[in-house]
């Protein structure tokens, strides 16, 4: 059996070929001077990758050391009825360095003013840090308090809560009060220019 082969070849046509040639080779150069569109915007100094880097720099140090608060809150109504109470906090620092953090204790008055107490901790690494803040509730000026940590780095966590026992009482025995109880990944991010 004999086969029989179809070679199905075009003729050869020079202008064809020399057409297609044209064609890639000005595909070539659009496609070089977008690149290099690329390029001298990458390198341009105002809007470039060095402007791109230093926004990312920028952002990285903002979302490194946070300044994180509770917001305001109201002072559970248990704590006038029991006529004693206070505030603790508890900063850990699981890093391997000393962390240095400034708390604001702000307290709102019924007419919109407020007092602040300010503390400076110093907490060694792999340490944890309680302490209390006493709340006198005899002639209170106001029923909202607010928490604000400055220069939280990754790797420290905040606690914060009221309870029913009052300041002087240790950490041997503690109730929160669960609806002013704020737990590390409950505070909120704090914008403020405002100095206690």
């Amino acid at each position: 059996m004999q086969r029989n082969r179809d070679y199905n070849c075009d003729s050869y046509n020079p202008k064809e070929k020399k057409g297609a040639i044209n064609n890639i080779t000005k595909l070539l150069k659009k496609i070089c001077n977008k690149i290099n569109e690329i390029i001298c915007l990458l390198k341009n100094p105002k809007f470039g990758l060095r402007e791109i880097k230093c926004e990312v720099k920028c952002i990285e140090e903002i979302i490194c050391a946070l300044d994180l608060t509770t917001g305001p809150f109201f002072i559970d109504t248990i704590i006038f009825k029991n006529k004693t109470g206070s505030l603790i906090i508890s900063i850990q620092n699981e890093t391997n360095v000393e962390q240095v953090i400034d708390i604001d204790v702000v307290q709102y008055t019924f007419a919109g003013n407020r007092s602040c107490m300010t503390d400076h901790r110093c907490i060694p690494a792999g340490m944890t840090d309680n302490f209390e803040v006493p709340i006198n509730l005899m002639g209170m000026m106001g029923n909202q308090l607010a928490v604000q940590y400055f220069n939280i780095q990754p790797g420290v966590y905040c606690y914060t809560a009221l309870r029913t026992e009052a300041a002087g009482s240790g950490f041997v025995k503690v109730t929160p009060i669960a609806s002013c109880t704020f737990s590390h990944e409950k505070l909120i991010n704090l914008v403020t220019d405002q100095p206690c």
